[in-house]
């Protein structure tokens, strides 16, 4: 679970960047202090369909530290 996770990151399909469905992009630390990437799908009753989660990879470092800086301010 990411408790802190203050804004979504929209993120096009790796398969097809025409798909309709815009995924989201969490990015946040668990309550054990652990960077995590949680990704999801806005589901038409304003809930949210998590598809992917697991430890954060290299690669959403940048926009990781940007959220940080987003939520301490």
């Amino acid at each position: 679970m990411v408790d802190h996770a203050t804004q979504a990151f929209p993120v096009a399909s790796p398969v097809d960047p025409q798909w309709e469905v815009e995924r989201l992009l969490f990015l946040g630390d668990d309550r054990h202090g652990v960077a995590l990437e949680v990704m999801g799908i806005e589901l038409d009753g304003g809930g949210l369909l998590v598809i992917h989660a697991m430890k954060m990879r290299r690669a959403y470092r940048p926009l990781y530290r940007q959220a940080m800086q987003d939520r301490s301010r």
